[in-house]
């Protein structure tokens, strides 16, 4: 499981899960709780692309 806590490191996470790997490796998007007065269209953007 890798976790996204803001735009940037979800875009990460789901990079990383698209990834060929021996295991499974899932994504979650999100902003950390520091960060939720933050624009959420990105982070909404990233959760709709179905591999969230």
């Amino acid at each position: 499981m890798v976790i996204g806590t803001d735009a940037t490191t979800s875009r990460e996470a789901l990079a990383l899960s698209d990834l060929e790997s021996p295991v499974e490796i899932y994504a979650t998007v999100g902003l950390h709780p520091h960060e939720a007065s933050s624009d959420l269209a990105p982070i909404e953007a990233l959760a709709r692309t179905g591999h969230a």
